[in-house]
């Protein structure tokens, strides 16, 4: 009755049928159920409609706090498909946070704290879940530490069965003491590991400031996709990004339709590639001249017309930053950061040190003990096949259909790499103790066996078929 309402404007009559909604929900299932999270976001965006932002606001992150809690429990257990899946579910409350501050109120300073904190919580979740699984957690743990685990995953097992049950009020009492069992549980892992605290703690802005560098700024770009909260209907997706320093407000900028900004880097990419195959058939005497050639005239205009769309808009904001922590988005994955070039005519490497993270979120993994060794491999110029074999181009026609994997690529044969043995060489240098394998000694078998390597690099052929 309520949606019916706000389908027709009468928001005054909607929102105490949407408060109804909420305390029914909170009587019927715990505070952390999804139809709890639901009905706050609901109210959310009915205040939204209204244009009482700050109530949209305020409901919102309610809402959120509770979607976070239920991922936490959720994405624990299954496979990548089924989190993929899952995480899925939540992409409507993904963007309005997002929408909602950039679309709606761009100056409102909690509306973009609520934003970075929905995207360094979402972004890239499945990938941080996965590497970071309770069963490596597990196998790296001691013996009464992997019991501890064992009970947790069991007792989070049973709360999921019994909360997501269609009638879960009649299993109250046992779903009360299950969660009290597995919040004990909990902080006797925290005590014990600080790597679970990390995963299990809910992340927030004030905690990833405490990592970044003083010299350094967080770019979090994001694709997201407008929503109109009187209408709830999405526009085209569209670019923004989020910037934090260690100290200070959160600053952001909409770097517009990314249906327009993908288009420019698939022509950036599609120059970058000619001037690449350029230069790798050019003789050596003849290099210096095609290289300048092909910077001046194609490389170059394609590089600044990137850093004109994605980095022009808040160059004020970095250019005081010695260090930049790029964690992008989407397409965004395929640019060369370090080779855009600003209107001074220079490259953005020339100006800034860049680290590329798949999210602020892992600034805070970053400062926990890993347990590796100071070991380092480095595998360059792997033999690839006899003597006198020649490269084989790998084209379209030479695919096998959607479900080609990367198995059906053993029968081709790549040539040999000696560039990379002088890439690998350079690099020994600056570390005393890695260990190298070229050719043969750089076989798969030993990638498959090193284990416990701080650093490993490796210099090999890419196969890559234009349809996959």
């Amino acid at each position: 009755m309520a949606a019916l309402y706000r389908s027709q404007g009468r928001y005054s009559e909607a929102i105490p049928l949407l408060q109804q909604a909420l305390a029914m929900y909170k009587r019927l299932f715990p505070d952390d159920h999804p139809r709890v999270a639901l009905s706050l976001n609901n109210l959310a965006g009915l205040y939204s409609s209204q244009g009482n932002y700050s109530e949209a606001v305020a409901f919102l992150k309610r809402g959120t706090d509770v979607e976070e809690a239920v991922l936490s429990r959720n994405l624990v257990t299954g496979s990548e498909q089924q989190k993929r899946a899952y995480l899925e579910t939540f992409s409507g409350s993904t963007n309005y946070p997002i929408s909602l501050h950039l679309q709606n109120i761009p100056n409102n300073q909690d509306a973009a704290n609520l934003a970075l904190t929905t995207i360094l919580r979402r972004k890239g979740r499945v990938l941080d879940v996965l590497g970071n699984s309770l069963r490596q957690l597990q196998a790296n743990s001691d013996s009464q530490t992997k019991a501890l685990f064992q009970e947790l995953s069991q007792v989070q097992n049973q709360l999921s069965q019994l909360v997501y049950n269609p009638s879960p009020q009649s299993n109250r009492q046992v779903i009360q003491d299950l969660e009290t069992k597995a919040t004990n549980l909990e902080a006797e892992l925290m005590n014990r590991s600080a790597e679970f605290r990390q995963q299990v703690k809910p992340v927030n802005i004030a905690d990833v400031q405490k990592v970044i560098p003083d010299n350094a700024i967080l770019l979090e770009f994001i694709q997201y996709q407008p929503v109109n909260p009187k209408t709830n209907e999405s526009g085209s997706p569209r670019y923004a990004v989020y910037l934090l320093r260690s100290s200070g407000e959160v600053q952001w900028a909409d770097l517009g339709e990314a249906e327009v900004i993908d288009q420019k880097i698939d022509r950036a990419r599609n120059v970058f590639k000619e001037v690449e195959e350029t230069i790798a058939s050019t003789p050596r005497f003849a290099l210096p001249q095609v290289l300048a050639e092909n910077l001046a005239q194609s490389y170059t205009p394609a590089a600044q017309e990137l850093y004109q769309q994605i980095l022009a808009p808040i160059s004020e904001m970095i250019e005081e930053s010695e260090h930049l922590l790029i964690a992008p988005d989407s397409s965004l994955n395929l640019i060369p950061f370090a080779g855009l070039i600003d209107s001074q005519n220079r490259y953005l490497l020339e100006t800034h040190r860049i680290t590329y993270l798949t999210s602020g979120r892992d600034l805070l993994r970053f400062q926990l003990p890993d347990g590796k060794t100071e070991r380092s491999l480095l595998f360059a110029n792997p033999t690839y096949s006899s003597p006198g074999q020649s490269t084989i181009q790998l084209t379209s026609s030479q695919t096998r259909g959607s479900n080609q994997r990367s198995g059906d690529l053993d029968t081709l044969e790549f040539g040999a790499l000696p560039g990379t043995a002088t890439e690998g060489s350079a690099i020994a240098q600056l570390f005393p103790q890695m260990q190298v394998l070229t050719e043969e000694a750089a076989t798969e078998n030993a990638l498959k066996s090193s284990e416990n390597s701080r650093i490993l690099h490796i210099a090999t052929h890419g196969a890559v078929t234009s349809d996959q």
